[in-house]
């Protein structure tokens, strides 16, 4: 198992492990009621020749992981997917459509009683 610092060079895993806390999240963005998340690895992700140790991931409301997961190996090609990723979330999952979503939700529930 081999660990990379943010800039690609080898680093030990305790190495690796003490830097986590603070110097995993590259970028984190909500867009329309989705979290966009950008990370360090740190551990090679990989099987090709180069190491993949950033990672893009998309969750959805509630807490739901949809299927969009993207490996990169530079943090310069992290960030560049980060942008496509909110690009993909706001072409797929338009904001009429999420409060299409909320509101029909909102209306099929009974309402609350008063507090």
């Amino acid at each position: 198992m081999h660990c990379y610092d943010r800039q690609g060079n080898e680093i030990d895993m305790f190495t690796a492990a003490m830097k986590l806390p603070k110097y995993r999240r590259v970028l984190g963005d909500h867009i329309i009621g989705y979290w966009i998340s950008t990370v360090w690895l740190g551990i090679d992700h990989g099987w090709g020749d180069r190491p993949m140790i950033f990672e893009t991931m998309i969750w959805g409301p509630s807490d739901k992981i949809l299927n969009y997961q993207d490996r990169y190996s530079t943090e310069v090609a992290a960030r560049l997917g980060h942008v496509e990723a909110i690009a993909w979330v706001r072409a797929n999952f338009s904001l009429e459509r999420h409060h299409a979503r909320h509101h029909s939700r909102s209306k099929s529930r009974s309402p609350r009683p008063p507090a």
